[in-house]
């Protein structure tokens, strides 16, 4: 009998949560200036910044190769990081047109791991259209 009282609780709880990782997920389609946080990788494409690395949610921004240098140092280490975003990304893929503020070393929060990874919009700005 509890197994039948707790079922409509449940998929509440089920159903909300779904629709808190979609929102998450729509919440970051404007383009802007924005401080990233996550880990600089070297990939065959290029450097990038992975947030949310090794989750079902794992974004990939790419850097131009004149901002390359800029970051190579922080290689394999959490970063955060000014960039500018003015494309909508392509699924899990985004673009960075420049650096706008110099990248520092993230230290981890283990307490708080939400705080090592993630987006803030500093400033809005038009999408470019392709």
């Amino acid at each position: 009998m509890d197994y039948i009282r707790f079922t409509p609780k449940l998929t509440l709880l089920f159903l909300l949560l779904g629709k808190l990782s979609i929102a998450n997920a729509e919440g970051f389609s404007r383009c802007g200036e924005y401080l990233v946080s996550g880990v600089l990788r070297s990939k065959p494409e290029g450097l990038q910044i992975i947030v949310f690395e090794k989750t079902r949610s794992e974004l990939d921004i790419s850097l131009k190769i004149l901002d390359e240098g800029r970051v190579a140092g922080f290689l394999d280490f959490p970063i955060t990081v000014g960039l500018m975003l003015d494309e909508k990304f392509t699924g899990t893929k985004g673009k960075a047109s420049s650096i706008t503020q110099r990248a520092k070393f993230q230290v981890p929060d283990p307490l708080n791991p939400n705080r090592n990874n993630g987006f803030i919009l500093v400033k809005p700005v038009e999408c470019k259209s392709k």
